[in-house]
């Protein structure tokens, strides 16, 4: 299952630059995923927990696509970085920004 994820100008205001936890990815999947209680979004990895306690049971771990990467290394180097929408992979474990899945797609179908 996939699921569409904004990041909008409220998320980048708010969100802390180089914070795993309250970076605008986080906040967005925070929002978005209301049961997580743990998001962490690291450089090339988002882990998501359902049971804060816990480090082991109930987490998921998703990889980030390049795209994913460049946008948070833009944000933490001059919190600048423009909206989008993310695409929360539960069936891969993997985090696009949406038009990087969309071309990558294409470039599989050719």
């Amino acid at each position: 299952m996939k699921t569409a994820i904004e990041i909008t100008e409220s998320h980048i205001r708010n969100g802390t630059a180089k914070d795993t936890r309250s970076c605008p990815i986080a906040l967005a999947l925070k929002e978005c995923l209301p049961d997580s209680a743990f998001v962490s979004v690291e450089d090339s990895l988002t882990e998501i927990r359902e049971n804060p306690a816990s480090a082991t049971e109930s987490n998921k771990w998703y990889t980030h696509s390049r795209g994913v990467e460049q946008w948070i290394e833009a944000f933490d180097r001059n919190k600048t970085a423009e909206t989008t929408e993310i695409i929360l992979d539960n069936k891969d474990q993997e985090i696009w920004i949406a038009t990087e899945l969309d071309f990558y797609k294409e470039m599989m179908d050719a």
